[in-house]
């Protein structure tokens, strides 16, 4: 770790990017259960770094960039498709969409659905998001959701596939 803050940014990404482009756009893969963990827990981190000693904030995103790697190679390392994110059409949708989604959709009652777009809505507010992949992902997310892949089954039309 060279540069903390902007390696964490970069590793919120990375999670975001695991959870949502693992899975070929329209492909009817459900997206896996325990690669959201990596998103959601990134997301904890983030609020306990504040309330923390300084001296614990580098071991503490070490250790859970080991638990990341470790959930990504455990699901067999499905390839990430970036382009299925960053060229994703956004249809005019919005954060408010996805706040509708998570709060009144089929699936608001998913705590894990909804955790993992509210980690990609406050890594936006806290990082900036540019060229909107925090928004093209949760949209993306929002809108393919259909439950949640487990273990071995995970790969199951993955982008690796």
């Amino acid at each position: 770790i060279t540069d903390p803050t902007n390696d964490f940014r970069a590793s919120q990404m990375a999670a975001a990017a695991l959870l949502v482009a693992t899975v070929k756009p329209g492909s009817g893969a459900k997206f896996d259960f325990f690669l959201v963990h990596t998103l959601t827990t990134s997301h904890a981190v983030r609020i306990l770094l504040p309330l923390l000693p300084a001296k614990y904030h580098i071991p503490l995103v070490r250790q859970w960039w080991l638990l990341t790697l470790s959930v990504y190679i455990a699901q067999l390392r499905p390839e990430i498709l970036l382009s299925s994110v960053g060229d994703y059409d956004l249809k005019g949708r919005g954060w408010e969409w996805v706040d509708r989604r998570a709060v009144e959709g089929k699936h608001s009652l998913e705590a894990h659905f909804v955790k993992g777009l509210r980690a990609m809505k406050a890594a936006k507010a806290t990082w900036g998001d540019e060229e909107g992949f925090y928004l093209k992902a949760a949209v993306r997310f929002g809108e393919e959701f259909d439950g949640w892949a487990f273990g071995k089954n995970s790969v199951e039309g993955a982008a690796r596939q």
